[in-house]
């Protein structure tokens, strides 16, 4: 009994590592973009940075997806209005 006990604890531990390494990849790695509900999206600065993070917005085109600066009125690739 101890020694299933114990391989399963085991076998959590080694699950506790695989969610931990997936969690840390999944965070936005810097000068990725990061797309927010609303399609808007920002740059992620770089470790260590001391600007202004986010200077860089994008809208994305809720039809095809297409990444348009925030000043544009219409999406580049298919025309929609943004």
């Amino acid at each position: 009994m101890r020694e299933a006990l114990q391989a399963q604890q085991a076998s959590f531990q080694q699950f506790g590592g695989m969610v931990e390494g997936i969690t840390r990849n999944l965070a936005p790695q810097p000068g990725s973009t990061v797309v927010v509900s609303g399609g808007t999206a920002t740059t992620v600065p770089p470790a260590g940075s001391t600007g202004t993070p986010a200077n860089h917005r994008v809208l994305v085109c809720q039809s095809c997806r297409t990444e348009n600066s925030d000043t544009d009125r219409h999406c580049r690739q298919c025309g929609k209005s943004l």
